[in-house]
């Protein structure tokens, strides 16, 4: 039976797909080392190899700069404008003809790691009418967590559903499909941007 109410969507690599870009622990390791250069070398030795450590490198990041009371805003702020991917002419892109057919019947919702502004700039470039998404529902990485059963949680309640009346979309199981299920939401996990409609209903 399906009772989905809301369909939340991942952004990068699930509404687009297949740009040629820098590999994002490359683009993390970068502002590392250049952020932190200045410090004296043992102190920056032992904040790199707790860096290096982790294997989702934003969130090892993201949790040192808040432990040194560094506002998180320094590195969201850089992402904003220096966006890791190039070649959006090239991206394989969500048609707003599925958005459209999906957001007759469900509440549309996107839930990213990336930024408000990122994710505005992005879907300029590539024409994904956000104007069917309800919100879009960002990381304000309070407490480091990349992970997003936070912001489900945040929309199951804004929503007011049960978690088995939401369903995640996206690319990533570390950080959509497995979150989600953490929660009891559904999930679809797609491979790219070319899903249907149809493809999302056989799922519910």
């Amino acid at each position: 039976m399906n009772n989905c109410k809301v369909i939340a969507f991942d952004f990068d690599g699930t509404l687009y797909s297949g740009v040629n870009g820098i590999y994002w622990q490359n683009f993390c390791e970068e502002w590392f080392k250049n952020y932190f250069k200045d410090l004296p070398e043992d102190e920056y030795l032992q904040l790199y190899d707790e860096f290096c450590k982790q294997n989702k490198q934003d969130e090892a990041l993201i949790k040192i700069l808040l432990r040194k009371n560094i506002d998180v805003n320094v590195w969201l702020n850089y992402r904003d404008t220096h966006i890791c991917h190039k070649d959006f002419e090239n991206a394989t892109v969500i048609s707003n003809l599925v958005l459209k057919e999906l957001a007759r019947d469900y509440i549309l919702y996107i839930v990213s790691n990336s930024t408000i502004n990122n994710i505005e700039r992005q879907a300029g470039i590539m024409n994904i009418d956000l104007s069917y998404f309800k919100k879009i529902v960002v990381n304000k990485y309070l407490d480091g967590n990349t992970n997003k059963d936070g912001m489900l949680l945040q929309v199951i309640k804004e929503e007011d559903i049960k978690p088995s009346q939401l369903l995640m979309v996206g690319d990533s199981m570390v950080y959509d499909i497995e979150p989600a299920l953490k929660i009891g939401a559904k999930v679809f996990k797609v491979a790219d941007s070319s899903f249907t409609a149809e493809d999302i209903r056989r799922t519910l």
